[in-house]
């Protein structure tokens, strides 16, 4: 009787459905997953866990607006939850909202500096911003806490790239593709770097690298760096 009591009472817990809701975004089963963490708000309106696996979900399925709001009731709830700033700061960016992105990743900075990827994504939006140097030191910072870190590697070797450092941009560009062969970013980032310091048939290379691991799906990529590759192979037999 007390088994049932207690299986009774679970039931009607958030952690039921968030637990659930974790299951069905694994499975790729976005919606379903949004349903559970709705009924996990549905049980407890104040679940900062549940408004952040939500804005997850949401953002999984492109509603960006949406998960902006889920993940800024987590803030509201809970000011000092890092993985909800940065959550909030990666949609800011995907919006072209700069400014706010670096104003949510500086916060996750903050209450949690040990995190590589915080740091990382720091440095991606100051380098959107134009403000290089800062750029720089943070994805060097994020790289110093994690040497594993592809994403990190990749946004160093742009902003190297911007501030004219192409033999360091290249090489960190090159250790991204290393620890993450299919990271399409920085395939397409090595072959731009390749092309501006006329090593054609690398850059060549790197861009066919690139269209590898991009989705088929995603024909207009696939049709740019085709191009690029033409163009590309037309000025190499030229200079021949």
């Amino acid at each position: 009787m007390e088994f049932l009591k207690r299986l009774f009472t679970r039931s009607k817990t958030p952690e039921v459905h968030i637990d659930k809701a974790t299951r069905c975004d694994a499975a790729g089963e976005l919606d379903s997953a949004i349903k559970e963490y709705r009924k996990a708000l549905g049980i407890d309106p104040a679940s900062v866990l549940a408004h952040n696996n939500l804005g997850v979900a949401l953002s999984k399925k492109g509603l960006l607006e949406d998960a902006a709001s889920e993940y800024s009731a987590a803030i509201r709830l809970d000011p000092e939850y890092p993985s909800a700033r940065n959550n909030l700061g990666r949609v800011y960016e995907e919006l072209g909202e700069i400014d706010k992105a670096i104003w949510e990743y500086t916060e996750a900075v903050r209450l949690d500096p040990g995190n590589s990827e915080y740091k990382s994504n720091l440095g991606s939006t100051y380098q959107k911003k134009g403000l290089t140097y800062e750029a720089i030191k943070q994805c060097r910072e994020a790289i110093e806490l994690d040497p594993e870190n592809a994403i990190a590697y990749n946004n160093l070797g742009v902003a190297l790239n911007d501030k004219g450092e192409m033999d360091a941009a290249i090489e960190a560009c090159q250790r991204a593709v290393e620890l993450d062969p299919s990271h399409a970013s920085a395939y397409n980032n090595l072959g731009v770097a390749f092309f501006k310091t006329e090593r054609m048939e690398e850059s060549i290379k790197a861009f066919e690298a690139f269209i590898k691991c991009v989705p088929p799906a995603n024909k207009t990529m696939v049709q740019n760096a085709e191009n690029i590759i033409k163009a590309l192979r037309e000025q190499k037999d030229q200079s021949t």
